[in-house]
């Protein structure tokens, strides 16, 4: 029994599929289009948030609820902000990458 198991340890030691790098294009890229996302999802919140704070009602709102939204406000200002340079980050380090990896002779 015990050997049939390092057997199956054996024939898995060299079949891992190879990990990318942590500054791989295709792993950049896949995290470019996660904060993408993010900050699209940001925007949109904010813009939904800036529609329910300009109407009539707002004026009726209890402190507490007026503080939450701007609250809320404030936090999807900040993810947009963030999203942003993380993206400008990534671009930079993706365009380095690929010049880095380009070929000198070209």
């Amino acid at each position: 029994m015990e050997s049939a198991k390092k057997m199956m340890k054996k024939s898995l030691i060299g079949n891992e599929p190879k990990k990318p790098t942590p500054d791989s294009p295709e792993k950049l890229e896949g995290m470019i289009v996660a904060y993408s996302r993010f900050g699209e999802f940001s925007v949109s919140n904010k813009e939904r948030l800036t529609k329910l704070m300009k109407r009539r009602s707002a004026k009726n709102w209890s402190p507490a609820k007026k503080a939450q939204m701007t609250r809320r406000y404030m936090e999807a200002t900040t993810g947009t902000d963030q999203s942003s340079q993380v993206i400008d980050q990534l671009k930079h380090r993706l365009s380095s990458l690929t010049t880095d990896s380009a070929p000198a002779g070209t």
